[in-house]
């Protein structure tokens, strides 16, 4: 990419990176021939993360949406998760996929169903990142702080 690249993440099996950027796209790398598989326009504005799971890119954007792709086609995205602010993160764990937002809110997915779990949960300030573990969410937000929730 000519832009900057603001996230990468290796494949499961590690024989391949997806990065992330400025210029909203998604590319997907042989790491031995350090070439271009899969290139996706992905977002109408900058990618700000980007993760693997099994064979599932997740992508995460300013423009407020949260996306799941097949890593193996890179085709149109399989779902595609609209929040009211721009994304810092978004961690899928099993079957749930938590977001957190630029305006303070955690968001909790269903990923089988396609619904939104939970959104009541909220911060000040910005939400700059999230992990989940069975029914406890951390969340990091803009005032320094480690916040910890029990997901409902």
């Amino acid at each position: 990419s000519t832009q900057s690249t603001w996230a990468a993440a290796w494949s499961p099996e590690a024989t391949h990176i997806v990065s992330a950027g400025a210029d909203c796209t998604l590319r997907v790398w042989d790491v031995k021939t350090q070439s271009v598989l899969r290139f996706m326009k992905a977002h109408p504005l900058p990618i700000l993360g980007c993760s693997w799971h099994c064979n599932e890119l997740l992508s995460w954007s300013m423009d407020g949406t949260t996306k799941l792709w097949d890593a193996r086609c890179g085709a149109a995205p399989r779902k595609t998760f609209v929040h009211p602010s721009p994304v810092h993160c978004a961690v899928r764990v099993d079957e749930r996929l938590v977001c957190s937002l630029r305006d303070g809110t955690l968001r909790i997915w269903d990923l089988t169903s396609g619904r939104l779990h939970a959104s009541c949960l909220r911060h000040s300030g910005c939400a700059f990142h999230c992990c989940l573990y069975g029914d406890r969410l951390w969340s990091v937000s803009a005032e320094g702080q480690l916040h910890e929730w029990k997901v409902p």
